[in-house]
């Protein structure tokens, strides 16, 4: 699908999606709004057609991917890594993750087969393009995930103009490396299209789930943002085969990426994902105890409703407790803030300590560019490190050196190290 296709009468303008969000306040993120509120949505035939180009881009971006070796080499050393992580289903499709394991696991195999075979590598071997069709078909059973076909794409694309310069390295002719490039950037260029449509009509969508859910930590503007990227995953998934309509398929998406975005940043301290599920079931049945009883529910009665065991539930309690500004006033006149309230004048200001360590390690740096005598006889006299102040007999005596000349050496390191810190411009630490 080209950008200018259209459905219908109406002309359909490429998608437009929020500004950075370092320049998104309240006056762009209404020009946000006010430009998707006439967008209309995707009628059902629409739906099924946009569905039908984005499975055919990617159909054409696995076909033309499969038959390059460097893609193959990548596909194999990424499914090594992440299989010793455990990780295999984040590099695989939807198909691939309810595939066999078996099938994948065959399918590398012969991936790996392949590339070891010398006739990939000789463009004048007989049985080259067997061998070529071979690889597609065992990268194509593989079916790895969307986005990493549309990475690949794109590095591929990018070698349209010097292909006799990267043809080598990707394990292709000249010839071959340009046929290649010039169809992975169609393949890719239709299917961003497609998406791009298809999140487009899809934004409103987006808002009217995430109004409800605004948190006063977060800007409505970058919760729609988490929003936009859960249904573009869900544009990437969706199987129009199946009967369903986009929308329906599109809202656990949705609400997935808004609720992991208010389980991240929505508390000055982040809880993990189950614990913040467990803080929300626990203020739900503390709310309807509440209704029941007429009074706040103890911790066993609550612990009881949840079936779970009271330490438990007094750990989900105290998380549950907000957080406090120290600047906050703890007098009517503001004149006194909880961190006056709260300062120990018996510690170690953190900025003193801070300076301290940063000359520690500064000074460190300088002595390490004189000789081990002279180090040993500044750090003596000094008292730097672990040593203690030292006279200059004590370390004569520890050298085997007369007074006069620990003297003379002492006054030769503190010359070399003046230099050396004029150099840096750490003077100040002398």
């Amino acid at each position: 699908m080209r950008r200018d296709d259209s459905f219908g009468s109406q002309e359909r303008p490429a998608v437009k999606t929020l500004p950075p969000r370092d320049s998104a306040g309240p006056e762009s993120l209404q020009l946000f709004l006010n430009d998707i509120r006439d967008t209309p949505v995707l009628a059902p035939e629409e739906e099924v057609a946009l569905a039908q180009s984005l499975r055919d881009a990617r159909e054409r971006m696995l076909a033309c991917l499969g038959r390059i070796p460097w893609v193959a080499r990548e596909l194999c050393r990424q499914y090594e890594e992440r299989a010793a992580a455990g990780r295999v289903p984040s590099l695989l499709s939807e198909a691939g993750t309810e595939g066999d394991k078996e099938t994948i696991r065959r399918a590398h195999e012969t991936l790996t087969g392949l590339l070891e075979d010398p006739g990939l590598a000789d463009p004048t071997h007989p049985g080259r393009e067997a061998l070529l069709e071979r690889l597609a078909e065992a990268f194509t059973q593989f079916d790895p995930a969307t986005r990493t076909l549309l990475d690949w794409s794109a590095t591929i694309a990018r070698c349209r103009r010097r292909a006799s310069r990267d043809a080598e390295r990707f394990g292709l002719t000249p010839e071959e490396m340009r046929e290649s490039a010039s169809q992975a950037r169609r393949a890719r260029e239709d299917y961003m299209d497609a998406r791009d449509l298809f999140v487009k009509h899809n934004l409103r969508l987006v808002v009217h789930l995430a109004k409800p859910r605004q948190h006063p930590s977060i800007e409505l503007g970058d919760l729609i943002q988490e929003g936009v990227l859960g249904l573009i995953r869900a544009v990437e998934k969706f199987d129009e085969r199946r009967g369903f309509r986009f929308s329906t398929y599109a809202v656990w998406w949705i609400y997935q990426a808004l609720i992991r975005t208010l389980q991240r940043d929505s508390r000055a301290v982040r809880l993990p994902a189950n614990l913040y599920d467990q803080i929300r079931h626990l203020g739900q049945a503390q709310d309807r105890l509440r209704t029941l009883l007429g009074r706040e529910p103890r911790e066993a009665e609550v612990a009881q409703d949840l079936d779970l065991p009271e330490p438990i539930v007094a750990k989900l309690m105290q998380a549950r407790v907000g957080h406090t500004s120290l600047d906050a006033p703890v007098r009517d006149d503001g004149e006194l803030s909880l961190a006056d309230a709260l300062e120990d004048d018996d510690a170690v200001d953190p900025v003193t300590l801070l300076d301290s360590e940063g000359m520690r390690g500064d000074l460190g740096e300088l002595l390490s560019g004189l000789g081990e005598r002279d180090q040993t006889i500044l750090r003596m006299r000094f008292g730097l490190g672990a040593a203690e102040h030292c006279t200059l007999q004590q370390v004569g005596d520890e050298l085997g050196l007369s007074r006069e000349r620990v003297r003379q050496l002492e006054k030769e390191a503190l010359a070399k190290l003046a230099g050396e810190a004029d150099e840096r411009g750490l003077r100040e630490l002398l």
